[in-house]
């Protein structure tokens, strides 16, 4: 698919540097037997990947009774153990069609809430996402509701810029929340697709801050659950002479036309989904599972979006990740472009963690 073959172009380099891509697995497996030392070698080299103990124990279990037609193949045990962690990370994957349905609700508006920890690359997504909506053609509005650190409305709104899209903002300290309730006014008035919400950077373990995430979550269910308010106009009570009532006779088919078109956008601005998605620094490695636990205790997650990739050493963590939890991957973010953003792929994401050599197998269709 012309969609996966991009997305792997993308990945090719972001993956290069992460997890074993650079460790010692290659020397573990080339031209060797799968003997105890090195099964346990290829172990110790996906915990250094950040896959975990239990994780890496599992899948040197299953190696280890593997039968190979040539157990020096490095090709075919590398193909194995790639099949293992995409198997792992499959239920994580959101398949094409449904990818499209659960970031495009059609006929209604999306809202995506970004947060994370502090320098996670929340504002650097929300203006990937905006421009990614905005290019096929989703009308889509950026919410600066990180009013507590300095610059922050600077830096959204170049990304604002650079997307060309609509942004709200408001003054530094301000409430997020309430910031959060008039951007989802906005982007009802202005029969907006998506809306993109960039939330202040916190630590898991400031209680102040998480109890700010819920009280967004309702400031948006308010807002949503609202009568929607029409812009309207005072009518100009003076008397029509009578060329003014033939001109309106002439309009009364097209205006009952235009009634029904409103009606349609009536009916659409109805539909809204709120969604809030994870945003996870690689680099973290292990800590992604507590950040995951943390966040969800105060908000459910909708899904998850990964960052650093390009940078890290710790990618592995994602397979344990999707092991004990269910929520999807919608995109990963490899570089500082506007465009360094694609869908995830668990075979893809498995075949550069399992890259042993340089070379890419991927054909650029």
């Amino acid at each position: 698919m012309l969609v996966l073959a991009k997305s792997a172009r993308h990945l090719q380099g972001a993956l290069s540097n992460a997890g074993l891509a650079k460790s010692s697995l290659a020397r573990h497996l080339s031209g060797s037997i799968l003997s105890q030392q090195t099964l346990k070698n290829i172990e110790e080299a996906f915990i250094e990947a950040d896959l975990g103990y239990q994780c890496a124990k599992e899948i040197v279990e299953k190696l280890a009774h593997r039968k190979f037609n040539d157990p020096s193949n490095l090709s075919e045990i590398q193909q194995y153990l790639r099949e293992l962690i995409a198997k792992k990370l499959i239920k994580c994957q959101v398949e094409q069609k449904a990818h499209q349905a659960k970031i495009a609700i059609h006929d209604g508006l999306l809202v995506i809430v970004l947060l994370g920890l502090n320098g996670a690359g929340k504002t650097s997504s929300a203006g990937k996402l905006a421009a990614r909506f905005q290019k096929r053609g989703e009308k889509t509005i950026l919410a600066a509701c990180d009013t507590f650190r300095a610059a922050a409305k600077e830096q959204i709104s170049i990304w604002a810029q650079k997307a060309n899209v609509q942004i709200i903002t408001a003054q530094q300290a301000s409430d997020p929340a309430a910031l959060a309730y008039r951007a989802l006014a906005s982007a009802r008035q202005n029969n907006a697709d998506k809306l993109i919400i960039d939330t202040a950077g916190r630590l898991d373990s400031d209680a102040n801050l998480m109890q700010q995430l819920p009280k967004m979550a309702r400031a948006l269910d308010k807002q949503k659950n609202s009568p929607l308010e029409k812009n309207t106009q005072e009518k100009n009570t003076q008397e029509k002479n009578t060329q003014e009532l033939q001109q309106e006779l002439q309009q009364e088919l097209q205006q009952e036309l235009q009634q029904g078109k409103e009606k349609q956008k009536e009916k659409r601005k109805e539909k809204i989904a709120i969604q809030f998605w994870l945003v996870l620094d690689a680099t973290l490695g292990q800590n992604l599972k507590t950040q995951v636990k943390r966040f969800s205790e105060h908000v459910k997650l909708g899904g998850l979006l990964v960052t650093k990739l390009d940078s890290s050493a710790k990618a592995g963590a994602l397979v344990p990740l999707a092991q004990e939890n269910s929520l999807p991957i919608y995109f990963v973010s490899n570089g500082e472009k506007i465009t360094d953003i694609v869908p995830f792929d668990a075979k893809i994401f498995a075949e550069k963690l399992i890259q042993i050599d340089d070379k890419s197998n991927y054909k650029n269709s």
